[in-house]
């Protein structure tokens, strides 16, 4: 697989970081993953915003500018398209700290030296017509900052993902240490009431800013769907139409493993999905 590396492209095959790089160290860094249609990397400008809002909170300079980074992806397209002939890839952006000298504190040195990788994956949408859930025992950190980060310490979500797997599980829901529901390990949650209004957890939950979360922000509310922000209890999450968002897959129903998923979509879900699909396609038209 070729990879775009400091503004070059390289074989994945060749080593790229030093052993004392702090992303392999401590997980120091940041990423970003995009969907990319025929070539298009969707949502593209705020990936790179919440990318950069992460980079100053963390002192990390981005090495490259936008415009380089979409051409990386631009070129990266030609060539796995070339190879398999997709017309749907995960693009993914990895800002790495760079080498640095022992201790948790980044020096200088390692900031100046920062890294970055640019990745394209083939992506296979998901085909079942809802995730099952499970709840896991690995809980967010609410009082985090690095909660609202997309950072390389991800290692309580990969804690819970192994707890679903493990009882054969699409994916967790994970709470924070209120034991409020906070999000699945890779999306954002929502929980349709029987009134029709969306839920879904507040930032102060502990949870990524996600990109297509805030698109369904704005959406709802120009379709006329009534959507709050507030915290909610595993019951209350489980007895509403459950979907979850996150870039790749859009918009997901999902259900708790016990419970089945034999609900029909309630009307208000198909009318966000849909105006989620037709943004997207005026997307892919850019």
């Amino acid at each position: 697989m070729t990879i775009w590396f400091n503004g070059a492209l390289k074989e994945n095959k060749a080593p790229l970081l030093r052993g004392d790089d702090r992303a392999c160290l401590l997980g120091d860094g940041l990423f970003e993953t995009i969907l990319c249609r025929d070539g298009v990397p969707i949502f593209f400008d705020d990936h790179m915003q919440r990318l950069e809002q992460s980079a100053r909170q963390i002192g990390l300079a981005i090495p490259y500018t936008g415009q380089d980074l979409r051409k990386a992806i631009t070129d990266l397209w030609q060539k796995l398209t070339a190879d398999e002939g997709r017309s749907l890839a995960r693009a993914r952006i990895s800002l790495l700290r760079g080498p640095g000298g022992a201790g948790l504190l980044p020096s200088q040195k390692a900031t100046a030296q920062a890294n970055i990788m640019v990745q394209l994956i083939p992506y296979h949408p998901v085909t079942q017509p809802s995730l099952s859930l499970m709840v896991a025992e690995t809980r967010r950190n609410h009082a985090s900052p690095a909660s609202r980060m997309k950072t390389l310490s991800y290692m309580d979500n990969i804690l819970a993902r192994m707890e679903a797997e493990a009882v054969d599980a699409d994916d967790a829901l994970m709470l924070n240490g209120r034991d409020e529901v906070a999000c699945l390990t890779i999306a954002n949650i929502f929980s349709l009431r029987p009134d029709g209004c969306v839920v879904t957890p507040p930032l102060a939950a502990g949870i990524l800013p996600g990109i297509v979360r805030a698109k369904i922000l704005m959406l709802a509310d120009r379709v006329g769907i009534k959507l709050v922000e507030r915290s909610q209890t595993v019951e209350e999450f489980f007895s509403g139409y459950c979907f979850a968002s996150n870039s790749l897959m859009g918009l997901q129903p999902c259900h708790h493993r016990q419970n089945g998923s034999t609900v029909p979509r309630p009307q208000e879900f198909i009318a966000l999905k849909q105006a989620y699909e037709d943004l997207l396609q005026g997307e892919g038209q850019r």
